[in-house]
């Protein structure tokens, strides 16, 4: 990871930890190697930047822990048999699993 960020394991870490933050100018690399959008970094960095500032009054934030908040009614719709699978996955390896 620190590879791909350009910094030392160490920073890294401590970015993660909420020790530190990265310089504003670094943040889209951030936010591209974490796989999260730009604005989502800054807010949870509390830098926001002013030209975004229009743009989060307009754009409803998903609910925190709702990792299926941006997917439409028809894609939910279109998990839901995927979803029964898994559960039938977790329920058979529970009932394999010897109780201690």
């Amino acid at each position: 990871m620190a590879r791909r960020l350009g910094a030392t394991p160490s920073f890294v870490y401590q970015v993660e930890q909420g020790r530190k933050k990265p310089r504003d100018g670094k943040l889209g690399v951030w936010a591209s190697v974490y796989g999260v959008r730009y604005i989502d970094l800054c807010r949870c960095l509390d830098r926001i930047p002013m030209d975004l500032v229009a743009s989060l009054k307009e754009e409803p934030s998903p609910a925190a822990g709702d990792p299926f908040a941006h997917l439409t009614e028809e894609e939910k719709t279109a998990l839901l048999p995927y979803l029964e699978f898994v559960r039938w996955k977790v329920r058979q390896r529970t009932a394999a699993q010897p109780e201690v």
